[in-house]
């Protein structure tokens, strides 16, 4: 009983020195710091110092365009994607984008059971479409149907627009070139 008494006397004994020898530690190294921010106050003119929280100012504004700027190339891209993948008697009342999980909530309406089938298969067919949710759908008296779904998008998603620009210049370089080549 004595052996145990005395081995905890001895860690706690311990575990005080170390959280002295600690505290002493961090102090010296933050009256270290202390000392290094008073030398880099004394560097530079005036001038210099103003023109250097200028620089930190553009920079901010510059990495808060940087985030802006990518969230608008994920909608942008998902935008064009929609517009060129969405059936003319299909309309959308809702988007729900969401550029980390690239995941899509849409709700709409179809005119008929037929061609919000014929719009799920599609989704369901497209290389940028990893999968397709239907959340909720109901046929109205007027034979339209109101729905709910959720399509969760493959990264490739984020060169959309370019890939689809290229692929229609390309056709239309075509166009010109054949009939020439033809006379």
């Amino acid at each position: 009983m004595d052996v145990l008494f005395y081995l905890s006397i001895s860690i706690l004994i311990a575990v005080v020195f170390c959280y002295v020898a600690f505290i002493a530690k961090n102090n010296m190294q933050k009256s270290e710091l202390d000392g290094f921010d008073l030398k880099m106050a004394t560097v530079g003119t005036a001038k210099q110092k103003e023109q250097e929280k200028e620089v930190l100012s553009y920079q901010k504004k510059f990495d808060d365009f940087t985030s802006i700027f990518k969230s608008y190339g994920f909608a942008s891209n998902v935008f064009a994607f929609m517009e060129k993948e969405t059936l003319p008697d299909v309309w959308f009342k809702r988007f729900d984008l969401n550029a980390r999980s690239k995941e899509v909530g849409l709700s709409g309406e179809a005119d008929d059971m037929s061609v919000f089938s014929k719009q799920l298969a599609g989704f369901e067919k497209n290389k940028y479409v990893k999968s397709v949710s239907l959340l909720s759908s109901n046929l109205e008296e007027s034979t339209k149907v109101d729905f709910t779904l959720s399509l969760v998008l493959d990264p490739g998603i984020f060169n959309y627009a370019s890939e689809s620009l290229l692929s229609t210049t390309t056709s239309q370089t075509e166009a010109i070139i054949q009939p020439s080549a033809n006379k």
